[in-house]
């Protein structure tokens, strides 16, 4: 088995004492909230794939949406995948053949290139990343098309817009900068994950 090396991305839920950017609770607790809350349509958020699909702001025809999700002790985790609904994929046929290596020339008359949609109920996936978040804690491991920002945007429109978690003047804000001093070490423990 192949091993990759990651990076692990670390933010804070940034808060005001008044509680104007976010509400006394934690993000954590409000993400959990949030995949609990009852929709329009009769269904938990969490219930119905379709039900946490959101449009990406400033990209027209590209949606995020969270995929999979677990409440454990004290912390949620989830991925959340980047798509476009009926975008066609390049697809190369690979031929293994036992004939001598051809030319460059040669190879790029030879290769079948052509492009197919997704099987129905099914779209292809342009990035994912995987968080967790423990209290107002936040770890990721970003994609290139997923990165903080893009998960301020998706956390906001879950916990805002599409629950009604967070007043409209709220929003899901993460810092990056830290003085070592006064953030100290973060090592939590999780327990309660299959994983």
């Amino acid at each position: 088995m192949s091993t990759k090396r990651i990076k692990i991305h670390y933010r804070r839920l940034i808060r005001t004492p008044d509680s104007a950017t976010f509400p006394a609770a934690s993000l954590s607790e409000c993400v959990a909230s949030a995949m609990d809350a009852q929709l329009p349509n009769g269904t938990l958020t969490k219930e119905r794939a379709r039900n946490r699909v959101a449009p990406v702001v400033g990209s027209p025809g590209y949606e995020r949406m969270l995929n999979t999700y677990f409440a454990g002790d004290g912390f949620v985790f989830g991925t959340v995948c980047l798509f476009s609904p009926g975008q066609l994929q390049a697809l190369l046929r690979v031929a293994d053949d036992e004939a001598e290596q051809p030319d460059l020339a040669e190879v790029l008359e030879q290769l079948e290139i052509a492009e197919t949609a997704a099987p129905k109920g099914h779209e292809y996936v342009h990035g994912m990343t995987y968080w967790l978040a423990t209290g107002d804690h936040f770890y990721q491991i970003q994609h290139v098309s997923l990165q903080s920002k893009a998960m301020e945007e998706y956390l906001t429109w879950l916990l805002r817009d599409k629950t009604g978690v967070l007043s409209a003047t709220q929003a899901v804000m993460l810092q990056w900068k830290f003085d070592r001093a006064q953030v100290g070490v973060i090592l939590p423990r999780f327990s309660g994950h299959p994983c």
